[in-house]
């Protein structure tokens, strides 16, 4: 069975409640990033995996694309997609990353906001995604830095005496495999750690050629909201890949 942790109703309302602030990570580092690495969108098809609440998809809408679908495993994100950033332009599907077909070389971007991470078979995911883009198209994902996944117990940072952040530990980074990450006080997710070298190589393996990486970090207007993320600049949350199709 996949894995659904947002039907939960208090995971998805935690999850909600911060999403929506305006102040999460998601808003001050991870979507500033993601975004400024598409390509122009106009009369393009987009498919986002993973689409959450249909926040990304929505605005691919806005930048021009000629037509967007958002494919997500929970049945409480479409709904909100469906009720907040809906569009004639615009189809909700869902179901798994891993199970759901995808018709052959039909989207000119694939993009996908920190799900990736969830997903165990990372290979099959990203082998379909090469075959149902179009010539030229381009993959782009966001999931948690490998340095942030690594480690089996998700402590964080080492701290000193006073409580000051001393230095972030690194360990079984080679290890490649599932992690508990910790959801709300009292519940976990499975998530799946993957080493720098075996993101790549996936994308490599499925016919794609790794355009960039970016290890984004929260700018100065999130700075002021969040002071405290200007740890970002000793370990950075997320990592983005964009990797394009290229015609040989």
């Amino acid at each position: 069975m996949r894995q659904n942790v947002y039907d939960q109703q208090d995971v998805f309302e935690n999850f909600q409640n911060n999403r929506l602030s305006g102040r999460s990570e998601n808003d001050l580092i991870e979507q500033p990033a993601i975004r400024s690495c598409l390509p122009p969108l106009t009369g393009k098809s987009v498919l986002d995996l993973g689409c959450g609440g249909g926040q990304l998809v929505k605005y691919c809408i806005e930048q021009g694309a000629s037509e967007a679908t958002g494919v997500d495993l929970s049945k409480n994100m479409l709904e909100y997609a469906r009720a907040h950033h809906s569009h004639e332009r615009i189809t909700y599907l869902q179901g798994s990353l891993e199970d759901i077909e995808l018709p052959h070389n039909q989207f000119d971007l694939i993009v996908s906001s920190l799900a990736m991470h969830y997903i165990g078979e990372y290979e099959r995911v990203v082998n379909k995604v090469g075959s149902a883009l179009r010539d030229n198209g381009y993959f782009i994902y966001s999931v948690l830095h490998p340095h942030i996944t690594a480690r089996k117990l998700l402590e964080g940072w080492v701290r000193d005496e006073a409580g000051e952040k001393r230095f972030w530990p690194l360990d079984d980074y080679l290890d490649d495999g599932p992690r508990d990450l910790q959801v709300t006080p009292d519940k976990k997710a499975v998530i799946y750690h993957r080493s720098m070298s075996s993101a790549v190589n996936g994308l490599i393996q499925a016919g794609l050629t790794l355009d960039q990486i970016i290890e984004p970090t929260c700018s100065p207007e999130g700075l002021i909201l969040q002071p405290h993320q200007v740890v970002e600049i000793r370990r950075p949350t997320f990592i983005i890949f964009k990797s394009q199709k290229l015609v040989r």
